[in-house]
């Protein structure tokens, strides 16, 4: 019998960075960097002035643009100081950078217009209309058939200790973190609750459905994910 080829001592293929020196980039949507706690990226952009192939995946030294730096809104830039780091130029992960006006991947802004949100402005009782409906459906399969993935949300809820305190600045994934969701990825039993698998850059984690909302309305996946916080919200 021939033997099969070994592959003892051979390296994972390497993969081409995905920026060059002097591309221009703008941060991941939700990038979120530890040691800047409290520091929203969104918006920021800038030129890759050097890059580190020795990481896999690469990393490159970015310095924002002066648009970036000169636009900084005044609590940003309290923000920045109070820190005491370096921030014109960083080096950074990959996966925080996305190629400029690319912007990140999302699902198609058109909102069924026959969608009744009539339960959502009715009171109890445009609430009570909807319970039925809620009650005798499969929430899992129903939103595989309703939402489309990527699609940009926020976390609104969370656990008690990312309330009046500054965990949700250092950690991935926590209260007011924007984040982008890529799909459904299981379900928590303990929690009784579908779990998401999200972005946040560099981040990649699962997410409570029932503590987010979606950032736009004119996002179809808007209202479905609406019903299920909802329903999830008053159902015990």
């Amino acid at each position: 019998m021939p033997k099969k080829p070994s592959t003892r001592g051979k390296k994972p293929e390497r993969l081409p960075p995905r920026f060059s020196q002097g591309a221009e980039i703008e941060a991941a949507y939700g990038m979120l960097l530890p040691e800047f706690p409290g520091v929203s990226f969104e918006g920021w952009t800038g030129i890759i002035e050097k890059l580190d192939q020795r990481h896999k995946p690469p990393r490159y030294l970015v310095h924002w643009s002066e648009e970036t730096l000169t636009g900084l809104k005044k609590a940003a830039r309290k923000r920045l100081r109070e820190i005491g780091l370096p921030y014109e130029t960083m080096w950074l992960h990959e996966d925080d950078l996305e190629a400029r006006g690319s912007g990140e991947p999302s699902s198609p802004s058109v909102v069924d217009p026959s969608y009744d949100a009539s339960w959502d402005t009715g009171g109890r009782k445009g609430l009570d209309r909807k319970w039925l409906e809620w009650e005798g459906r499969d929430w899992d399969e129903w939103l595989k058939t309703k939402l489309s993935f990527p699609f940009k949300a926020k976390r609104i809820d969370d656990d008690d200790d990312a309330y009046f305190t500054d965990v949700p600045w250092r950690e991935p994934f926590r209260l007011d973190s924007r984040m982008l969701v890529l799909g459904i990825s299981g379900f928590d039993t303990w929690h009784d609750v579908i779990l998401v698998e999200a972005r946040q850059g560099r981040f990649r984690g699962d997410v409570p459905l029932n503590d987010l909302e979606v950032v736009s309305k004119k996002d179809p996946n808007y209202w479905p994910v609406e019903e299920y916080v909802v329903w999830h919200a008053n159902r015990q």
